[in-house]
């Protein structure tokens, strides 16, 4: 039986050594892998986690489409109740958003297709900017006879999401809450909705980390939660059972079958909810154990060699002797994590500079019309002027990172004043995988911002600016 929050106990006690755990913590390191959180449970019990500053246990972060697990959830709650059934058709809930000639194909598509993303669609199925995205839906051509093809899209998930509320009368999140999030503990989730002000099912839903153990261990335990039955062992045996072949594919974690918006692993009979830039909840029944992680990369691979090269074969049935000194070392190594930037020497003052500067900047792709920059006494703050919107500001120091708020995101952001008068300001968006780096270079009365990013941004983008008349130029900035 699980308690919420999730008892803790020491790695040992479960039968794991606390070295194999600072042995994968220090694989991440080695390969510079950017994780933003990290949780492992073992026979229930939260034997390890860390956050990597300026990321923690207290905020929520974007799951991107392991989302998708928790609104199968939901189709899986609601057909407990008799609102749905798995063998209904899409097109008997939006008779009216049909095409006027809809094919035999289309109309045999059932809710059970799109849970195994097998609606014999391929390709967007909601196209982007589409006015009706239910009826761009059903205009996607369906090339092969629902139920026998994988192809992974959105546009499946954010369609269940649709027929929940048809079927129950209630949007996603709210149906959730009172059946999922409620039972589970789950508090302070938030979502990201849909440009018509729906609610998605195939992203946009932020978590904390331990919330998204708890949707974990509840398939662990089979549909159990504090002696509870939420969720039928039918339907946990379903969901996460191959209901479609989803190869060819070179890596066999991403080959050997598809549940219901769950990805079956080639390894040890485990299975895996996964989102965008691996926010990962991988559970492995064989161990009774789950592996969260929350981060900002493209390798999901390394990670998951990374838990069963590290942690999967520490995994012992019994308690082992506890071992005082390899307890310190991973204490030490969890307070250690972070991802503040390896830069020379920053300073708040800029030297000769006479602040505010401000400057005016040509076209870019972010709305950046003007912005200034002031120091203070110790920090410098970034005021930048969207188009058509409000003033945003950035605080940083050289020291440590400084919280704030960008357009509606919480921030974390430190940088200062480097030797050779450019500005340098590291942020995270810290309920997101994105991380943006900006140098501001400044030449006489013109300016040359070099962004760059994780992520969420691959390629680089260089802005040019031009001083705004009546404001003083930046001299020799940097320089005693």
């Amino acid at each position: 039986m699980v308690l919420q929050p999730f008892p803790r106990s020491t790695p040992e006690e479960q039968g794991i050594a606390s070295t194999s755990i600072t042995s994968f913590l220090g694989a991440i390191a080695e390969q510079r892998l950017e994780l933003h959180s990290f949780m492992l449970v073992r026979n229930g019990h939260v034997v390890s986690e860390g956050w990597w500053d300026p990321y923690g246990p207290d905020m929520p972060h974007i799951l991107y489409s392991l989302t998708k697990t928790f609104m199968a959830t939901a189709i899986g709650l609601a057909a407990q109740e008799g609102l749905l059934s798995l063998e209904d058709t899409a097109a008997s809930y939006f008779p009216e958003r049909l095409p006027e000639q809809p094919s035999e194909r289309l109309l045999r598509i059932r809710v059970k297709d799109l849970l195994m993303m097998g609606t014999g669609q391929t390709g967007d199925t909601i196209p982007q900017g589409a006015e009706d995205w239910i009826a761009a839906f059903f205009a996607k051509p369906v090339e092969a006879e629902p139920g026998t093809k994988f192809a992974y899209h959105s546009g499946a998930s954010n369609m269940l999401a649709a027929i929940l509320e048809r079927a129950s009368g209630e949007t996603l999140d709210r149906f959730l809450q009172t059946r999922l999030f409620g039972p589970l503990g789950i508090e302070g989730e938030q979502w990201d909705l849909l440009p018509d002000g729906s609610v998605p099912g195939g992203y946009g839903l932020r978590l904390k980390t331990e919330d998204i153990a708890k949707l974990g261990q509840l398939y662990l335990q089979k549909g159990i939660w504090n002696g509870e039955r939420l969720l039928t062992e039918q339907w946990v045996s379903e969901a996460i059972g191959k209901q479609i072949d989803n190869g060819p594919n070179p890596n066999p974690d991403w080959a050997s079958g598809y549940g219901y918006q769950i990805w079956r692993c080639a390894r040890d009979n485990a299975y895996r909810f996964i989102g965008m830039f691996n926010q990962l909840c991988l559970v492995l029944p064989e161990h009774n154990a789950l592996v969260v992680t929350t981060s900002g990369l493209t390798d999901e691979a390394a990670v998951l060699d990374a838990i069963w090269e590290h942690l999967v074969p520490a995994m012992q049935e019994r308690a082992v002797d506890r071992d005082v000194e390899a307890g310190r070392q991973l204490a030490e190594t969890i307070g250690r994590l972070g991802l503040m930037p390896e830069i020379e020497s920053l300073r708040v003052s800029p030297g000769k500079i006479m602040d505010p500067v401000s400057y005016k900047l040509g076209e870019n792709p972010f709305g950046w019309e003007t912005f200034s920059v002031e120091s203070e006494e110790n920090r410098l703050t970034l005021t930048v002027q969207l188009a058509g919107k409000e003033r945003q500001t950035v605080s940083v120091r050289p020291e440590g990172w400084i919280y704030g708020e960008f357009e509606r995101e919480p921030i974390a952001s430190v940088g200062g004043w480097k030797e050779d008068g450019s500005l340098y300001i590291h942020t995270y968006f810290v309920s997101t995988p994105y991380c943006r780096i900006t140098t501001f270079e400044f030449e006489e009365d013109r300016v040359t911002l070099h962004l760059t990013g994780n992520v969420g941004m691959p390629e680089p983008v260089v802005i040019q600016g031009k001083r705004l008349e009546g404001v003083p130029a930046t001299g020799d900035a940097g320089r005693d």
